[in-house]
């Protein structure tokens, strides 16, 4: 008999192959003193959902390597996150969680309006150097609740103040532009795949704020504080833009999938 065990992780406690072994060895114990153990054969499958633990659940199968990268997590703290490189396919497989992760975050500092997604889009710049022509990227497990604001700082948009000056999309409320660089015209930008598990929009009960934030930081009476920054992000990219915030799992990520 073969035996498949292909579990996620147990957040904040087991990696899914740790969850995996433990599994076997509980397996091993109960069935031993039955002596059914001479026939089964145990296969470790660890998965993922997007979140932590992606780069170890896919690099064996895709034959794959770990690359250091120097990056920022959720609070601008220097670190040194990794990343999956595929060279035979010149992919990136980036795992949010590595860099605006939750668990990098003691519990006493989570601060989800300052929190950023910047160093996410840091990788991203990393592997885009590179030469990636594609990139893996999965948006769970986040301490983040940005919209993709920081982000798309660190590829290069610009956010400007009403005064015509550089702005912090912590206070996006006082926003008055998203600008994007243009790249080069030859420039092919590598194709984008989210890795997912969530279908929430943006805003609303059901949305990042008020699904995600609390174990983040937010409490209720912060709801309606963070949900206006998504509304005035919506105002500023146009018609667009609430199509976007509907789309599901656009509220993933603390908005990262929507950004």
């Amino acid at each position: 008999m073969k035996i498949l065990l292909a579990p996620d992780k147990f957040k904040s406690s087991m990696t899914a192959a740790e969850v995996a072994r433990a599994i076997e060895s509980g397996l091993r114990s109960a069935w031993s003193e039955k002596g059914k153990l001479s026939s089964v054969e145990f296969v470790h499958l660890p998965v993922a959902d997007g979140g932590d633990g992606l780069l170890s659940a896919l690099l064996p199968t895709l034959d794959g390597v770990s690359l250091e990268v120097p990056t920022t997590d959720a609070l601008g703290k220097p670190i040194v996150a990794s990343i999956g490189w595929i060279e035979s396919r010149k992919l990136a497989i980036i795992e949010m969680a590595e860099a605006s992760g939750l668990r990098l975050i003691e519990t006493c500092e989570r601060d989800p309006w300052r929190a950023s997604s910047r160093g996410t889009g840091e990788l991203m710049n990393f592997a885009i150097k590179r030469g990636a022509e594609e990139i893996l990227l999965g948006i769970g497990g986040s301490a983040t609740n940005d919209g993709g604001l920081g982000l798309a700082t660190a590829l290069g948009w610009s956010l400007i103040g009403p005064d015509g000056a550089p702005h912090c999309f912590e206070n996006a409320n006082d926003l008055a532009e998203i600008k994007s660089l243009l790249p080069p015209e030859s420039w092919v930008p590598p194709r984008v795949t989210v890795a997912c598990d969530v279908v929430n929009p943006l805003l609303g009960p059901d949305g990042a704020t008020r699904v995600y934030g609390p174990q983040k930081g937010i409490s209720e009476d912060d709801f309606e504080r963070h949900e206006s920054r998504f509304e005035k992000l919506l105002s500023l990219l146009g018609p667009k833009a609430l199509e976007w915030s509907t789309t599901p799992g656009a509220g993933a990520a603390g908005g990262l999938g929507f950004g």
